[in-house]
């Protein structure tokens, strides 16, 4: 790997382009596998499609090939790579380096870096997309380093691009207020169609003013839509039949705050690990599954980092506690399929469990309700549609009491349903054709005329 990317930044210092087009080809054609299995059939694709920072939306772009798309997905570690060749690390490091990239924070440094990777990009790109046959460009966020100056560059060329926009959370002021403001910071939208799951969604990035008018269309989210239709399908089977072994899945959310903002929230993170690590011991028949995001760890072996088996041993775990696990790289709606009881803070997996049928437990312990940070938790409102844990004993209650649970009211589950809709996505399969038509559309005619790509 040292040796790889040695000669990546020589390629690049040295702009052998002849070099470097085949190696990014090699690379995004060998990612395609890794993340998508095996290449489809000879049969012409729809579109040819390169996706930059492709691990933030790999189910996204799993469906886009089973409906007969043909994905590159550019790997965010070689991204990184190219970034590095013109980017000092301490300059990338630095928390604020987005909003120095739009130019809100004076900073010469990040400027001609950006100039000088752009430079580099106008050339390289138009050789890269000959290469791969490319139609269009596809990214799931505006504030990702790695894709900011390719997006640049994209633009500059004229080459269709599509933002499928992962947050789909504006539930109170708060969050749709948070939204509005970081989309504002950035001051540019590149003439991406936004493609949101969602009117709230929209809603907040039409007002952030960055998104010239009817920029932004609400469609649906690809990923919830096909979790739609499994359901639809496992219908039968999740009423019927009773798994053998209790499982248990926990959507982790770290305490960012930790000994400054949040010291309750803090607590009830700690707690919550420990009623875990009790019953994994109590009860060797459940099976307790650790879900966090790959942001959200320090380590490196085999996506069990080190830093949470520390903190589980903090609270009682030992090598001895075999049915305690922590996944990171598994699919979050496969872990729901498959289990009793989901429990999380803040996170799509919990609604997503809350629509699919599953007991619903929020930890919301009274020290952090009676504290002023519970009044900015933007799930409040969704609180009466699930089970709401006061306390560790409580929660053990709920965790141990609902092994033999089967079925959710229907009427409790058609307000999960509303409000899963109305704040997430719809989860029709109509979702996948509106958004597969769209990206036809802004493919065949380029960035610069932004009404006319819808319609």
């Amino acid at each position: 790997m040292i040796f790889l990317k040695f000669c990546f930044r020589f390629c690049v210092r040295y702009h052998f382009l002849f070099l470097l087009v085949p190696f990014f080809s090699y690379i995004a054609r060998k990612n395609r596998r890794r993340l998508l299995g095996k290449n489809r059939k000879n049969s012409p694709p729809i579109l040819t499609i390169v996706a930059l920072n492709s691990e933030l939306f790999r189910g996204d772009l799993e469906i886009l090939e089973e409906r007969g798309f043909k994905v590159f997905p550019i790997p965010v570690f070689w991204q990184w790579q190219l970034v590095h060749c013109f980017y000092a690390k301490e300059l990338t490091s630095t928390s604020d380096i987005v909003v120095r990239w739009f130019g809100r924070k004076a900073c010469e440094d990040t400027t001609a870096s950006a100039f000088a990777l752009q430079g580099f990009l106008s050339r390289f790109l138009p050789q890269l997309y000959r290469s791969f046959k490319c139609d269009l460009l596809i990214h799931a966020n505006f504030r990702h380093l790695p894709d900011l100056d390719w997006l640049a560059a994209n633009e500059k060329l004229a080459h269709p691009s599509v933002l499928l926009f992962r947050e789909l959370l504006a539930v109170d002021k708060r969050s749709f207020d948070g939204v509005v403001n970081r989309t504002r910071l950035n001051g540019k939208s590149f003439g991406s169609v936004a493609v949101v799951g969602n009117e709230r969604i929209k809603e907040a990035l039409e007002r952030s003013g960055v998104f010239p008018p009817g920029n932004v269309v609400a469609l649906g989210s690809l990923r919830m839509a096909k979790f739609g239709t499994t359901l639809q399908q496992k219908e039968n089977d999740r009423i019927q039949n009773r798994k053998k072994q209790f499982t248990v899945v926990m959507f982790y959310q770290p305490p960012r705050f930790k000994g400054r903002r949040m010291p309750s929230f803090v607590q009830q993170h700690d707690d919550t690990l420990k009623v875990f690590v009790e019953i994994a011991k109590r009860h060797p028949e459940y099976q307790i599954i650790i879900k966090p995001k790959i942001e959200h760890l320090s380590g490196t072996k085999n996506s069990v980092k080190a830093l949470d088996f520390q903190e589980l041993r903090r609270h009682g775990w030992d090598s001895s506690i075999t049915n305690l696990y922590i996944q990171s790289a598994v699919d979050a709606q496969t872990l729901i399929s498959r289990s009793d009881v989901v429990i999380g803070f803040l996170s799509t997996g919990v609604l997503e469990a809350a629509v699919a049928g599953k007991t619903v437990v929020v930890p919301f312990f009274e020290e952090f309700r009676l504290s002023p940070c519970s009044a900015d938790y933007p799930l409040l409102t969704f609180l009466p549609y699930v089970d709401v844990a006061t306390g560790k004993e409580h929660l053990k209650e709920l965790i141990e009491g609902n092994a033999s649970r089967k079925v959710i009211d229907s009427a409790l589950m058609a307000k999960r349903s509303e409000f899963f809709e109305r704040y997430v996505s719809p989860l029709d399969q109509g979702v996948c054709s509106a958004i597969e038509n769209c990206l036809i559309r802004v493919s065949g005619c380029g960035v610069t005329s932004s009404a006319a790509r819808l319609k």
